[in-house]
């Protein structure tokens, strides 16, 4: 096979030009070849090689949600995840590595005091990024100035080019930030983590570096520490210490909306990429042709794409497909409006979870359904791509955190209909 290498011409990234919203994604449907090419070789690797990981820091991926005070393009949620979309079509691991790794960039940049985002942006790498897991995990010991922290932290998806590692923590009995149980944020130094040779044995997402954490005797200071956990982050009193410290009311959304972004989004760009492997299969394949069951109308087709209903199932997985990149787009134009009311109304923050989860919904019906259903059994097989993206899907379909659960249509359902539950007594 010949290798297809980085487009010299798009690897633009490191200099100083912030790109247009359309610029960014013409350079990731640049490297669309060159990604797909390394499909297997990521999945094998258990998380994207050097090459890849260089070509996106080449190409300026790693700057998109980082704030312009220090050196990003401070871009919106959505030229992030149209991105995140366009690189999971072309290799569904790599850009899962790198989406779930920089997406925390949005946590660091919102909701960390100036002090701390200044610490946490100067990486050496000249970026930040974080693996990070939502469930409280491990145990926090207090001391002078902060606490040491150990624990071990599952699935920890772009931990192999992870900078720091974002986590949440029990609070002890003493803790400054909140009585002892509650759940404290935290951030942990690379010096402070290592990464386990434990991911790759589960059935999609091979690729994708998500291997299991361990912080070991972590000093973790009091300014990068926060009171609650992640997903109950959002504006106080109508702004956040970032909005306020970078002028962009962008990183003032809820956080719970935004983190049920990216997965989803991921998905959306997988069943595009399911779809062109589709394509590509009914164009070139015949019909099987079986007597006593084959419809005379298909005897003469010569190829898969001229009969009836591989383009019914094309035109409805498509038409699927584009309703759920529609919906995260309209998710993305929502959350902005909440980013600049500092708004974090209960009944939108779950409605919004709801419709992302519910996108990556419609494409696993497109996929599952109309593609894989209709594709032949020479899909199934290890060397097609049509197996790994429908893996994938399969994969993120079983994770407890996506909105796509009806428990989450139940929360959301509770609360319009009744209002948000009251807090819980102290």
């Amino acid at each position: 096979m010949t290798s297809t290498t980085q487009p010299d011409s798009l690897a633009t990234g490191s200099g100083t030009d912030i790109p247009t919203h359309d610029e960014l994604i013409e350079r990731a449907r640049a490297l669309r070849p060159f990604l797909i090419e390394r499909q297997e070789e990521t999945e094998l690797n258990t998380f994207p090689t050097e090459e890849v990981q260089q070509a996106f820091i080449d190409n300026g991926f790693y700057k998109v949600l980082t704030p312009k005070r220090y050196g990003g393009y401070q871009m919106n949620a959505w030229s992030f995840l149209r991105l995140a979309i366009e690189l999971a079509r072309a290799n569904p691991s790599a850009a899962w590595c790198y989406t779930l790794g920089h997406s925390h960039v949005y946590s660091a940049a919102a909701f960390f005091s100036p002090e701390a985002q200044d610490e946490l942006f100067s990486a050496p790498d000249g970026y930040f990024v974080a693996a990070f897991f939502a469930f409280p995990r491990g145990e926090a010991r207090r001391v002078d100035g902060g606490y040491i922290i150990n624990g071990v932290y599952p699935y920890g998806s772009g931990s192999p080019y992870s900078n720091h590692y974002m986590g949440v923590v029990p609070a002890p009995a003493g803790s400054p930030h909140g009585p002892e149980g509650s759940h404290l944020s935290f951030v942990a130094k690379r010096e402070d983590f290592t990464v386990g040779d434990d991911w790759g044995n589960i059935l999609g997402m091979r690729g994708s570096g998500s291997g299991t954490v361990t912080i070991k005797d972590a000093f973790v200071p009091d300014h990068w520490i926060l009171p609650n956990s992640y997903t109950a982050l959002g504006a106080v009193d109508g702004s956040t210490p970032g909005a306020i410290y970078h002028g962009d009311s962008t990183y003032a959304m809820p956080q719970l909306a935004f983190a049920s972004t990216y997965p989803p989004a991921l998905v959306i760009g997988m069943g595009f990429g399911a779809l062109d492997a589709y394509e590509e299969v009914i164009k070139k394949k015949a019909p099987e042709r079986i007597p006593g069951i084959t419809d005379p109308a298909i005897l003469n087709a010569k190829v898969k794409a001229e009969v009836a209903e591989y383009q019914r199932a094309f035109g409805l997985a498509s038409m699927e497909i584009e309703a759920g990149e529609a919906l995260m787009k309209s998710v993305c134009d929502e959350l902005a409006e909440m980013g600049a009311e500092g708004s974090v109304d209960p009944e939108r923050n779950l409605k919004l979870t709801c419709r992302t989860g519910y996108s990556g919904r419609l494409v696993w019906n497109a996929v599952n359904e109309h593609l894989w259903r209709t594709g032949g059994s020479s899909q199934a097989l290890n060397s097609a791509r049509m197996q790994r993206y429908f893996r994938d899907i399969a994969t993120w379909y079983t994770a407890p955190g996506n909105g796509h659960r009806d428990s989450v249509a139940q929360m959301y359902g509770q609360t319009r209909l009744f209002g948000p539950p009251a807090p819980p007594e102290a």
